[in-house]
């Protein structure tokens, strides 16, 4: 049983997860949200969940945390980085590091049930778990859906939480915004589109309306479905799904995971969609008037020039249309196929295509930071 204070370190990234983790352990020990490492005091266990982009942070505060108080202190982590690369985790200066969903474990591990460096989680129902508890904060977003059957290679989703999915019921959902009084309402799932699907790429109408209308019904004023953190795949996209969202939702549009222009590249992606899909989507949506936004990734594992050209004709198609498309640079992240191929620096002349496309107003996204961040990638390579 652990004695002492258990302290959540928190950023706005690992808010829900903190819901998530303080609900299911609530009876065991409150995880304390901080966001200054001099709260810290000796026979405190410290918690990290933690994205790669964040990792040189991380690691940073773990070395001073270690200087300061030694073995007086516990750290431990889990989260999209710890789950993909969990000895390098430990080389930070953790004490244990929690790989995949981890509701259960870190509920033994605080109990003293449960020991190891690494510890595994497994993909459970997530209906077997509270969404969050009353002495938490609100989440930003329900979790309606957990794990993934596609297995894109740039992707963690399949690999931190299973190919399996497992869905809360529309009942739990209605009930938790009722109780909490949530006012506004977002959902957390890989393809929204999905949501407690029987058959592949064949949305289950009937529950996502039960789930829309539900929402509503416990006192949602503004409900968002099949945007960010919740997006669509385009080969999931129907009339009907489309007709529900418009009649439903406060969201003006659906953002559509598109990811290549290119055939060859969703093939290698290992998405199970064409471009074509992609522009079927588009057109429902703006059929049911909504405004579909695509998400793309460029310059990801053997991307060849001649296939980003057809990434730059589609945003270009899409701009034509005014559908705006959202760039994403590719950056390894750790436990995906593509964890550990060497990224490349990126030519003055392809970032000039970007930026034309961003005057001509067809392109949008945070690419720029993604840039940066795989420039420092590179730069770290060759120093070491």
């Amino acid at each position: 049983m652990i004695m002492g204070r258990v302290l959540w370190r928190y950023f706005e990234t690992n808010h829900n997860a903190l819901c998530a983790l303080g609900a299911a352990c609530r009876d065991v020990s409150p995880l304390i949200p901080f966001e200054r490492i001099d709260e810290v005091r000796p026979g405190d266990l410290i918690c990290y969940s933690f994205k790669t982009s964040q990792a040189d942070r991380v690691g940073e505060e773990v070395r001073i945390l270690r200087d300061r108080f030694g073995g007086s202190i516990k750290l431990i982590a889990g989260g999209p980085h710890p789950s993909g690369d969990p000895r390098g985790t430990l080389d930070m200066g953790f004490d244990a590091v929690f790989v995949g969903p981890c509701e259960e474990e870190l509920k033994r591990f605080l109990k003293g049930e449960l020991e190891g460096e690494i510890i595994r989680g497994r993909s459970v129902d997530i209906s077997r778990y509270p969404i969050s508890s009353d002495e938490l904060p609100m989440p930003k977003g329900i979790e309606i859906s957990r794990g993934c059957p596609h297995g894109c290679k740039f992707c963690q989703v399949s690999y931190i939480f299973g190919r399996r999915p497992h869905h809360r019921p529309p009942e739990m959902v209605a009930e938790f915004i009722r109780r909490r009084g949530m006012r506004v309402v977002r959902f957390v799932s890989p393809n929204s589109l999905a949501y407690m699907a029987e058959r592949e790429g064949e949305p289950n109408l009937e529950a996502i309306e039960k789930l829309l209308k539900g929402a509503r019904e416990a006192g949602a004023q503004q409900l968002f479905f099949g945007t960010f953190p919740s997006e669509v795949r385009p080969d999931w996209v129907t009339e009907e799904a489309m007709r529900l969202i418009k009649r439903w939702c406060d969201n003006k549009g659906v953002v559509i995971g598109a990811q290549s222009g290119s055939d060859r590249m969703l093939r290698l992606m290992g998405r199970g969609h064409t471009v074509e899909d992609v522009e079927r989507a588009v057109e429902i949506t703006l059929r049911a008037g909504l405004q579909p936004r695509i998400d793309l990734i460029f310059w990801a594992p053997g991307e060849t020039e001649e296939d980003r050209e057809e990434t730059f004709k589609l945003v270009e198609r899409m701009g034509r249309m005014n559908v705006i498309s959202y760039g994403h640079i590719f950056m390894p992240l750790p436990g995906t196929p593509w964890a550990d191929v060497e990224v490349e620096p990126i030519g003055e002349r392809e970032v000039k295509m970007l930026e034309r496309l961003v005057g001509k107003g067809y392109l949008k996204g945070n690419w720029r930071n993604h840039l940066r961040i795989r420039n420092a990638l590179i730069s770290k390579a060759a120093s070491s």
